[in-house]
């Protein structure tokens, strides 16, 4: 199998990167909607998840 160019690494591992920051940011949002629907504010949302207020707010 040949190797991987610098340039073809940096890329592959640019997508991947981007794929888990994907998957992390789904999972913030999937924890945000059971914190939600297990009664907790917006404030205390956004300190277990850090994702920003206005999209806190938008979950209902």
């Amino acid at each position: 199998m040949a190797e991987l160019t610098f340039v073809e690494k940096y890329f592959k591992d640019e997508g991947i990167a981007e794929g888990e920051t994907q998957w992390r940011r789904s999972e913030k949002l999937d924890t945000a909607r059971r914190l939600r629907g297990m009664g907790f504010s917006d404030n205390d949302i956004f300190r277990a998840t850090e994702l920003p207020l206005e999209e806190i707010s938008a979950i209902r």
